[in-house]
């Protein structure tokens, strides 16, 4: 029965990790998937999350099913974070979701449903965005990224994913002019526009971050924000998201909701308890989230600092923003950097700046300039 399913390959950038693990070279520098790296190298967790772990590891709380579209506290109180004062609108509806990545499966679905055929993807993005949309039955239109022209000119009601903050692999943002100039073309064209939100507070702060679909929201845009907690909560292997949803009238939106649960349901049924317990811990508590969003804080400056640093041989990092930069390197360079450095990056050349510490700094960049 299985005989005609092909071997596919390794993911690119998860199956990094099992890859660094077999590097047999006595100094290696894992520059590729995307977790937050310390300047020991390490991906520790939050004080503020290890407190709240303790303290719940206490509380024997019980292992119950969580509803459908998550625990209420959670969501009103990550609507907050990532809505504002617009958390409270009746338009809007939110879902918690297993990470960033369901949020994204389950809008490819829903849009799908509502007769969407097409979706304008960046040429440079996530390599799971393809996947994701193509594998739920949309075509793919990849626009460059940045290309205003190309995105002010599609037709009438297209379906655009942008990234919210930090892109992803370039770290190049849009200006505050820029995103108001394509907010401006996409109401009057009827744009529906998907935000992946993935890296709220690494850019230049987390109201900063935000700005972008919440002016979205503003300008009456029919609008998506997918949001993952797996960066700025570090939160990863836990698979916290929160999927938003603006729309024209609350008639829609109650119907949506129903929707969108009734897609949950067929998938995974209900997200998981963990990671949101931990995220409502801490946004409840004025102590904890006081302390949650210095340690966010000091995260973003080390990567600004680590930027700066690069830039004296690499003068465009600092003007990137986020985890990511894009490096003009070949696959010949790239697999040159693993087999002679032990230097592993995505395919495409993409860094994690933040894999980057004063202990390795120099040993990545004599190695970088050697290939280049």
């Amino acid at each position: 029965m299985f005989e005609t399913i092909p071997m596919m390959p390794e993911d690119p950038v998860l199956g990094l990790s099992t890859e660094f693990k077999k590097l047999s070279i006595p100094r290696k520098v894992n520059l590729g998937v995307g977790i937050y790296r310390d300047e020991k190298g390490l991906s520790t967790p939050f004080k503020s999350v290890q407190t709240v772990e303790k303290q719940l590891a206490e509380e024997m709380l019980l292992k119950d099913y969580l509803p459908i579209e998550g625990d209420t506290d959670f969501i009103e109180l990550t609507k907050r974070l990532v809505l504002g004062d617009l958390a409270n609108d009746p338009k809007i509806v939110s879902l918690q979701t297993v990470g960033g990545t369901s949020a994204l499966n389950t809008t490819a679905k829903l849009i799908r449903a509502a007769g969407v055929k097409q979706i304008h993807l960046p040429d440079k993005t996530w390599p799971n965005h393809p996947a994701i949309f193509e594998g739920e039955g949309l075509s793919l239109n990849l626009y460059s990224h940045l290309d205003w022209a190309r995105l002010l000119s599609l037709p009438e009601k297209s379906a655009i994913l942008v990234h919210a903050a930090c892109h992803n692999p370039t770290g190049l943002d849009p200006t505050k002019g820029e995103w108001e100039t394509f907010l401006r073309e996409a109401k009057a064209r009827n744009y529906l526009l998907i935000f992946d939100n993935a890296y709220q507070g690494f850019g230049e702060g987390l109201e900063e971050d935000a700005w972008a679909f919440r002016e979205s929201i503003r300008r009456g845009i029919t609008t998506i924000i997918t949001t993952s907690f797996s960066k700025n909560f570090g939160l990863y292997g836990e698979r916290v998201g929160l999927l938003s949803i603006a729309l024209p009238t609350e008639n829609q939106a109650t119907k949506v909701f129903s929707f969108v649960k009734s897609l949950i349901r067929g998938v995974y049924s209900n997200p998981p308890l963990q990671g949101q317990r931990i995220i409502t811990a801490i946004l409840s508590s004025e102590t904890l989230k006081a302390d949650w969003e210095m340690e966010l804080e000091t995260r973003r400056q080390r990567i600004v600092q680590v930027r700066k640093d690069l830039s004296k041989v690499f003068p465009t990092v600092n003007q990137e923003k986020g985890f990511f930069s894009l490096l003009p390197l070949s696959l010949d360079q790239i697999e040159r950097l693993k087999e002679e450095f032990g230097l592993l990056i995505v395919k495409s050349g993409r860094i994690n700046v933040s894999g980057i510490n004063s202990d390795n700094f120099e040993y990545v960049t004599q190695a970088l300039r050697q290939v280049l």
